[in-house]
């Protein structure tokens, strides 16, 4: 059986059964299956994540636009639907719910980015507890050792949180896919009083892989690390890299950090497109190039599976950045970058 699994983009490897529990192979490697492909979604994602949520239906497709994709764009409120303090959606109770773990891992990455460690702690180890009752220990799938450790230490409770790292590090390694090894270097190294070398590990093994939005965590903590301990001129250059990652790939939250981290080293980063092709989102530029193909908002909002109000909110959007007032100019605004675009979202 081919899954995605290594990174979080499109990209295969076969499943190992012995990342499953003591359930049959085959059993579990049908419930994993049904969730896989949207394991941890990032910015760069939407293509794998939006076929998976046809499957298990609108209620999730919601939860994860509004949850997930915000977390990964840079929106300051992640999730306008779900404000800070309020109990959030209603998740799945039902022990045999396919959906759960990842609305809880989405939701305890939420309530770290509205710095909710508590909050975020609880959810992290409620995925955990409904990924052990379906039999599931791939550790992409259920990366909620990730999310827990991240909480636990901003809690102060760091030998706990190096204890769920170093497990997350174990099923990594089992896997042995560089895209989940290097993510779990990263989620060691924020943990650690020794960072670096984990970190350059991290960067070396996510390089190899389709996992763009990790690759660019560890650069930008890597830069980080390094400045910390004033190795500013070592810092540039990962720093460099990731905040031009992060520009194309629309990871907003990170392009800001790498943008004041670079600042903090004495560098001087470029300005982020703010007009133009390469101010789009990827997001923007798949519904621009639909509509440009001459697609309406009903069927691209069927086709990538979302709702016509997202349509419109991104061709809103796309036509301020563009500066253009009406569909019959997006091919000419686009030009060439959007073809490359189709087939960098695709690739």
């Amino acid at each position: 059986m081919t899954l995605l699994a290594g990174g979080h983009q499109t990209g295969g490897l076969r499943f190992q059964a012995p990342i499953s529990s003591g359930h049959s192979s085959g059993r579990s490697a049908s419930r994993v299956a049904s969730w896989l492909t949207a394991s941890r979604v990032a910015a760069a994602l939407a293509s794998v994540v939006m076929p998976w949520a046809r499957a298990v239906g609108s209620r999730l497709r919601n939860v994860l636009s509004n949850i997930v994709w915000p977390l990964a764009s840079g929106s300051r409120r992640p999730a306008t639907s779900v404000p800070s303090g309020a109990p959030g959606p209603a998740w799945p109770k039902s022990t045999g719910s396919r959906a759960g773990p990842l609305l809880l891992q989405s939701r305890a990455r939420l309530r770290l980015a509205q710095h909710r460690p508590q909050d975020a702690l609880a959810d992290a180890r409620a995925a955990g507890e409904r990924a052990r009752e379906l039999g599931v220990r791939h550790p992409v799938v259920a990366c909620w050792r990730a999310e827990a450790a991240e909480a636990l230490a901003t809690l102060g409770q760091t030998g706990q949180a190096q204890r769920l790292a170093r497990e997350h590090l174990e099923l990594s390694e089992e896997l042995g896919t560089p895209g989940a090894r290097g993510a779990a270097r990263r989620v060691l190294a924020a943990v650690v009083a020794e960072p670096i070398p984990l970190l350059e590990q991290a960067v070396t093994m996510l390089a190899e892989s389709p996992a763009r939005l990790e690759h660019t965590r560890a650069l930008v903590a890597l830069g980080a690390a390094l400045r910390r301990v004033n190795r500013r001129a070592d810092a540039r250059g990962p720093l460099r890299q990731a905040l031009d990652q992060a520009d194309r790939g629309g990871m907003r939250l990170l392009a800001r950090r790498a943008r004041e981290e670079l600042n903090a080293v004495g560098a001087r980063p470029r300005r982020s497109a703010l007009s133009g092709p390469g101010a789009l989102t990827p997001a923007e530029h798949r519904v621009a190039q639909l509509a440009a193909e001459g697609h309406g908002n009903r069927a691209i909002a069927e086709r990538l599976y979302v709702t016509q109000r997202t349509v419109e909110t991104h061709l809103t959007h796309v036509f301020q950045k563009l500066g253009i007032s009406s569909r019959a100019e997006l091919a000419a605004a686009l030009g060439g970058q959007a073809m490359a675009a189709s087939h960098a979202l695709a690739g």
